[in-house]
């Protein structure tokens, strides 16, 4: 799990009150980042897609199969619709843990996307989570916290705000 991954369960399991299941491994060397199931049981399939470099950072519209580079295919939204949520071994994976059809919702967490993504999204019947808004729920969460937690991400920020540096973001 890397550690975009990590943060975002981290925000599942302490802001949404989730319990997860990561990396979850199917045939075809396919890979689940994250399920999750809220405490109303509602559940999510999410994919993470953190990118630090700027040509990478942002989801991208358009068809994945006609970019040649691998790194910018995964930047599109259709390949995260094709090979992510609609591929037939991930579906049957995720049916062995009890998302069915239409039980579950499928989010992609980014850095950022083009301009109509989300309404392309939403048709697709896809959330997209900017991690920036991740971050800054995991940073308020943890202003007043005085228990010593056990998670990394968390312990970092109450570090981080216990010595007086400010995350700006």
């Amino acid at each position: 799990m890397d550690t975009s991954e990590k943060i975002v369960e981290t925000y599942l399991r302490f802001c949404l009150k989730a319990c997860t299941i990561s990396n979850l491994k199917c045939s075809g060397n396919k890979e689940i980042d994250l399920l999750a199931i809220d405490k109303h049981g509602k559940r999510y399939h999410v994919e993470v897609s953190i990118k630090t470099r700027d040509e990478f950072a942002v989801l991208r519209g358009g068809d994945y199969r006609v970019v040649r580079d691998k790194a910018r295919r995964q930047r599109h939204l259709t390949y995260f619709k094709d090979r992510k949520f609609n591929d037939p071994t991930i579906k049957r994976k995720l049916k062995d843990y009890g998302f069915t059809r239409n039980n579950y919702q499928k989010v992609i967490v980014s850095n950022g996307w083009e301009n109509g993504i989300d309404r392309i999204a939403r048709r697709y019947k896809i959330e997209l989570w900017h991690i920036k808004d991740i971050l800054q729920k995991l940073i308020h969460l943890m202003e007043n916290e005085r228990l010593f937690i056990q998670d990394d991400i968390l312990r970092l920020f109450q570090l981080l705000h216990r010595t007086g540096i400010r995350i700006q973001l």
